[in-house]
């Protein structure tokens, strides 16, 4: 039985348009998220057909489009220890019976090129105070993940999903990094001094 994997984002960041249509569909979305519950275990065709009540062509349909753009992938489950299942026998046969989400959601944020580089030049500039904020931001994070892995109350939050083998990370933590990353900035954004600035500039009354 494949374990409930945390998922701490109900929306994700897309590249394009086509990108957009393609998850902007109901049964696409129950499909990607039956795979973000469940992690690198993975589902196969068959119980994601069973899972969002659709048709086994209709799955195998949206598979090959998520999988033509990155967001799936197909493979084996990784083997339990004891007695080979029939899973793993399978595994001798290189028949791959298993899709799951292929990639990470975090660093999937795209901006415009020439905003960019210009961004690339600014920063540059403030390389000193970039490397202090980057110092306490992290130090931020740490103790915010030290609090979810430590108290039991919070317990349940903290990623379990182990690394995924292709990537050498766990899509559930990386995920939860940016989570607290974005309310972390969020609440920034929503303080007084952040107000007085957007004031400042004659971004707002």
């Amino acid at each position: 039985m494949s374990r409930k994997v945390n998922t701490y984002l109900l929306t994700l960041p897309v590249e394009n348009w086509e990108t957009a249509q393609l998850l902007g569909s109901e049964t696409n979305w129950k499909i990607l998220e039956s795979l973000r519950e469940v992690g690198i275990q993975g589902l196969s065709a068959e119980e994601l057909s069973k899972k969002v009540n659709v048709p086994i062509s209709t799955v195998y349909n949206i598979l090959s489009k998520l999988q033509a753009a990155n967001w799936v992938q197909s493979g084996l489950r990784r083997p339990q220890w004891g007695r080979p299942s029939k899973e793993t026998k399978k595994r001798r046969s290189g028949k791959p019976t298993k899709i799951y989400i292929g990639k990470s959601f975090a660093g999937d944020y795209q901006f415009d090129q020439d905003f960019e580089e210009s961004l690339e030049d600014v920063f540059e500039k403030l390389k000193g105070n970039i490397e202090g904020l980057q110092k306490e931001w992290l130090l931020v994070l740490e103790k915010i993940v030290s609090m979810y892995e430590n108290d039991e109350k919070l317990q349940k939050f903290f990623p379990h999903d182990p690394i995924h083998e292709e990537c050498g990370r766990s899509h559930e933590g990386e995920e939860f990094l940016v989570a607290s990353s974005l309310a972390l900035l969020y609440k920034v954004l929503s303080t007084k001094d952040y107000d007085e600035l957007e004031r400042t500039h004659k971004f707002m009354k």
